[in-house]
């Protein structure tokens, strides 16, 4: 963890709170969580820049990562919402080709940078990764004034249904805080899907997943 990422996480104290308390009901009989309440024994007041270096060269002694896409936490919101419209850009690439606006084509690259466009343009078109998800009859019959929402809203439920499937439950009550772009609701509602959710494929999507974060700069 860098010193960026250590402040994406205490930025909001609220959170912070909340992960101190995942840390603790994972490793309550541990030293890690006793050796922070014992440098901040009134808990989130007091001296943040010692626990932001504690966690610059210590990386392990807080934010517990046990599961594959635990890291997602350290994403701040903004990052969060970036990560999402390109995992969504891949998942909707056999759209993002047929768009007709020269306009729009410059503006996507542009968001995306050259290589994840290219990736997008000319290689996610024959990626099945719409139908692995089950909504590829959905994003099918997108109109151009709502792709930019479809893409965006295609990354986040993917992360969902990934997260679901294959990670820790603890940390989705995490995600669905940071993820301030768009509620699950309106996520879920966008693709007519209701719980119980319908079992998916999420090898494929978990794997895109993993390159989307190695782009945002994490190592595996």
């Amino acid at each position: 963890m860098n010193r960026e990422e250590a402040l994406n996480v205490v930025r909001d104290p609220e959170f912070l709170r909340d992960l101190a308390g995942l840390n603790a009901m994972r490793y309550s009989d541990s030293d890690i969580y006793a050796e922070w309440r014992r440098l901040f024994p009134e808990g989130l007041s007091g001296e943040r820049e010692l626990f932001i270096e504690r966690l610059r060269y210590r990386s392990a002694d807080f934010v517990v990562c046990r599961g594959r896409f635990d890291r997602i936490l350290l994403l701040s919101p903004q990052e969060l919402r970036e990560f999402c419209f390109t995992l969504g850009a891949c998942i909707m690439g056999f759209y993002i080709r047929e768009l007709v606006n020269t306009g729009e084509l410059f503006r996507y690259r542009k968001l995306l940078g050259d290589s994840l466009f290219d990736y997008v343009y000319y290689f996610a078109a024959y990626a099945p990764y719409a139908d692995d998800l089950g909504i590829r009859g959905r994003l099918s019959v997108i109109r151009s004034d709502e792709a930019e929402q479809a893409v965006l809203l295609s990354g986040c439920y993917a992360l969902y249904r990934v997260l679901e499937d294959g990670s820790s439950s603890e940390i989705l009550p995490f995600i669905r805080k940071k993820l301030t772009c768009a509620s699950e609701e309106e996520i879920f509602g966008f693709f007519r899907v209701s719980r119980p959710l319908k079992a998916v494929k999420t090898a494929r999507i978990g794997g895109l997943v993993r390159h989307c974060l190695t782009r945002c700069g994490f190592s595996w």
